[in-house]
């Protein structure tokens, strides 16, 4: 381990994150793939007071041979409805995130889970439009309520809205859960089996066989976003291994190396802007080198994932191209 590292990693968390991939199971139990198919354990008739269910967990997957159950509960508790894609890792973040905040409702809300990519009969009847995206059903009728992962302040309003509009119109039923803790559902849709050597290789410490791992993934599936960043994010890091941070981040870049590698720093320490700044800057008057700053710009941006940060580059670099 290099003096860097400790540094590394304790900043780059801050601009790129691995954890959410790199701790992940390796495997998922053949139930897991089971419940995508079948219908949850529900009690549509009241457990004791008019409006009450009982559902064996607070998150479910969504089906078309179960969506008629939930339509019923959601006269009485509203049902949040996740479309989620396997192929996004802020998907993935953003279902563990809303998997956390239903729990800790304790039965006023209920989450149900559709893969977009095997549930095209969902996805065209709820008019989804983008991935991940989150829709609520009150009272039978479906509504959309955000699309793209979100910090979890804006997930808990927009949840706290949506339970007090429930209690407006007489939805006060509660669910309750009949697993114990223990059993309760997985808070991630299941990982996709093309990408356990690369995880497996991230979680033995082995960044040049994870970079490899993942490279093949693209190369066989050159759409699926989970590997793009996770191979954008272990070649950032393979970059920085044994770079001196302090003196690189005090320089003066001259070259277009040098430029280069300052941008990669910067972005390690959370810096985001600054970073794509420097790369712009050059761009922008070094035209020879446009094809190489362009590479390395569209790499950290697949690195960094969706954002305002990107979203404001992206637009600068095509106003200078063209």
């Amino acid at each position: 381990m290099t003096n860097n590292d400790a540094f590394f990693r304790a900043n780059l968390a801050g601009a790129v994150d691995l954890s959410a991939l790199k701790n992940r199971a390796e495997s998922q139990s053949a139930s897991s793939a089971a419940t995508s198919t079948g219908a949850p354990e529900i009690s549509t008739e009241p457990s004791g007071e008019s409006g009450n269910f009982e559902l064996a967990s607070l998150v479910n997957e969504l089906t078309t041979f179960n969506l008629r159950s939930f339509m019923a509960i959601s006269n009485s508790v509203p049902v949040l409805v996740e479309f989620y894609t396997t192929r996004s890792e802020h998907s993935r973040d953003l279902s563990m995130k809303l998997a956390r905040l239903v729990r800790s409702a304790e039965g006023r809300i209920v989450l149900v889970r559709a893969d977009a990519d095997s549930s095209p009969e969902l996805v065209k009847a709820f008019e989804v439009q983008a991935l991940p995206s989150v829709h609520v059903i009150l009272k039978g009728q479906p509504v959309a309520l955000f699309t793209s992962d979100q910090p979890e302040e804006a997930i808990t309003e927009v949840l706290t809205k949506v339970m007090f509009a429930a209690g407006q119109n007489g939805m006060n039923g509660t669910v309750t859960v009949t697993e114990s803790p223990e059993e309760a559902a997985n808070d991630q849709p299941p990982v996709s089996p093309k990408h356990i050597a690369g995880i497996t290789a991230l979680n033995a410490g082995d960044l040049a066989l994870a970079e490899k791992e993942f490279a093949a993934v693209l190369a066989d599936s050159p759409a699926d976003v989970v590997a793009a960043e996770a191979l954008a994010q272990i070649r950032l890091q393979i970059r920085l291994e044994d770079v001196d941070f302090e003196a690189v981040l005090a320089s003066e870049p001259a070259s277009l190396e040098e430029t280069l590698l300052k941008a990669d720093c910067v972005l390690a320490t959370g810096e985001i802007d600054v970073a794509f700044g420097l790369i712009l800057d050059r761009f922008a008057t070094e035209f020879g080198e446009r094809d190489a700053l362009r590479q390395r710009l569209l790499e950290l941006f697949t690195a960094v994932g969706a954002g305002e940060a990107v979203a404001n580059a992206r637009k600068k670099l095509t106003m200078l191209m063209y």
